[in-house]
């Protein structure tokens, strides 16, 4: 997978939670947050 369809992933999925009444800062937030935690479980875990 590439950038550009990192990056196009993560548009579709704020245009969708926009819709559903979540702002572009609290969907970059929350997935700023998962992204966080998965980095910490996989440095835990090996």
């Amino acid at each position: 997978m590439n950038n550009e369809n990192i990056v196009q992933k993560v548009w579709n999925l704020c245009n969708i939670l926009r819709g559903d009444g979540i702002s572009y800062h609290g969907y970059i937030s929350e997935r700023t947050y998962l992204l966080f935690l998965k980095i910490a479980e996989e440095r835990w875990h090996g």
